[in-house]
């Protein structure tokens, strides 16, 4: 139905969770200073090359779920990918998120509607800079930008102000 969203997991088709999009591995730090730009590194793959994005989704307590972001995934990155997507924090000490700790998740998804398994990992704000070395199990060949996380992260006192978003 037109408006309608898909279901991430689609119920009663006759196909086998088999053709789901697999996430092969994943990594990043799990600790960060405000205004360094974060990098997640994932590789994916799917079985019939119809992969169609992958949906970040961050959780802050005491604040709730941010807006989720859908990347699309097209042309050779739709049968397999691998890099990272990064995910810009804010600069300026009125927008330090020194202290907050938040979770990311992230799934793929085809163009059937059937996701990976998601994949959560927990991310705290420092207070100071992070190396981000290439994590294990990854090569050289397979660092490079799949594209950025478009989510505004920002501190809970700074919704009733705004904040600098």
């Amino acid at each position: 139905m037109p408006g309608c969203s898909r279901p991430w997991q689609p119920q009663g088709l006759g196909t086998s969770f088999e053709d789901a999009p697999r996430i092969l591995k994943y990594g990043a730090v799990d600790r960060l200073k405000s205004g360094q730009t974060w990098r997640l590194f994932v590789a994916a793959e799917d079985p019939n090359g119809d992969m169609e994005d992958i949906i970040f989704e961050i959780y802050q307590p005491g604040q709730g779920w941010y807006p989720e972001h859908d990347r699309r995934l097209e042309g050779a990155a739709s049968k397999a990918f691998s890099g990272y997507f990064y995910l810009n924090t804010p600069v300026g000490w009125r927008d330090e998120l020194w202290g907050l700790e938040l979770t990311v998740r992230f799934r793929v998804r085809d163009k059937v509607g059937y996701a990976s398994e998601m994949v959560s990992l927990p991310l705290k704000f420092i207070g100071r800079e992070v190396e981000q070395p290439i994590p294990p199990g990854f090569t050289e060949d397979e660092v490079r930008p799949l594209g950025a996380i478009v989510i505004d992260l920002y501190r809970e006192d700074q919704r009733d102000r705004g904040g600098s978003r």
